[in-house]
């Protein structure tokens, strides 16, 4: 069995410990014989305790929740179809490595006080404050007229006004004591009342707001109607996919972004180069022109002198 061979190799002693609970297939007289043989105790918790005394339950549980979910939700972003039993035993190696550390199965025994062993980790969750009543007592008299325990601020300040008025014959030693006593207790009750005003406020205050988110969330949720989780598979989709075609989109003007950035980087050297251009037309054509004139001028003085007639 798992239990004795991974047991047996840090052992220490002659018997080991076997913590279960009392799930009636985990002690079958198989079971129990088979322990008896390889010297293990088995010990079941208390039914209905499982929540404080088994480790797993106490801590080792939350962890594996948090990493299961973590998978779930990575597989539904991913397009997957839904997480069946073929896809749960694909990943349940990766969920138990990062569940089953040594640190966090450390924590739990400490944490169902087992190892180390300390009763009070258990036993201090069971204690339950005892609400505090009107408890009787006995009139002694010459003492106080009242006969409960004062619940409000001005029960107290009554009573306390009235313990004074009755000290007035005793000696001051013992009146001013008591007067300070009842002034202390009076300044402490109002300290409380105002902290359980503010407690009460911020409560009020937090509550209005998960309130509200929760509205603004059902809201949402109203306008599209029941979203399963395969609407929500498709959701994810078409938005990576109107996220693919943007950033396709985006590439293709990339190249036209890149030649009009080019075009801008070269105008300035384009600009002067025109203007070299103009000027070389411009000498270029008024020598030209000057040539021309000068060609017609001489035509004119061939034929005035080789015919003798006037230009």
């Amino acid at each position: 069995m798992h239990l004795n061979s991974f047991s047996a190799e840090p052992q220490s002693g002659i018997y080991r410990l076997s913590v279960l609970d009392g799930f009636g297939s985990h002690c079958t007289q198989q079971f129990i014989e088979y322990c008896d043989n390889h010297k293990i105790v088995v010990f079941c918790l208390h039914p209905h305790s499982s929540h404080l005394l088994q480790p797993l339950d106490v801590v080792v549980f939350h962890p594996y929740k948090h990493y299961y979910t973590e998978v779930v939700e990575t597989a539904t972003r991913k397009g997957f179809g839904e997480f069946d039993k073929a896809e749960f035993l694909d990943q349940i190696d990766s969920i138990c490595q990062s569940t089953f550390k040594s640190s966090t199965i450390r924590s739990a025994f400490h944490a169902t006080g087992v190892i180390p062993f300390n009763s009070f980790m258990v036993i201090s969750k069971l204690r339950e404050a005892v609400p505090v009543s009107y408890i009787p007592v006995e009139h002694v008299p010459g003492s106080c007229t009242t006969s409960t325990i004062p619940l409000s601020i001005p029960t107290l300040r009554a009573q306390g006004q009235e313990l004074i008025q009755n000290a007035q014959e005793m000696s001051p030693d013992f009146r001013l004591p008591l007067g300070l006593v009842v002034h202390g207790g009076l300044a402490l009750a109002q300290s409380a009342e105002l902290a359980k005003e503010h407690m009460e406020n911020t409560q009020a205050v937090e509550h209005s707001r998960s309130a509200r988110r929760w509205a603004q969330n059902r809201r949402q949720i109203e306008r599209a109607g029941v979203i399963y989780a395969a609407d929500a598979r498709q959701m994810v989709k078409n938005r990576e996919a109107a996220e693919v075609e943007k950033a396709e989109t985006q590439l293709s003007r990339a190249p036209n972004a890149k030649e009009k950035a080019e075009t801008a980087a070269h105008k300035p050297f384009l600009d002067e180069l025109k203007a070299s251009y103009k000027a070389w037309y411009a000498r270029t054509a008024g020598a030209k022109k000057l040539a021309k004139q000068q060609a017609r001028l001489q035509n004119q003085m061939y034929i005035k002198n080789a015919y003798n007639m006037p230009i």
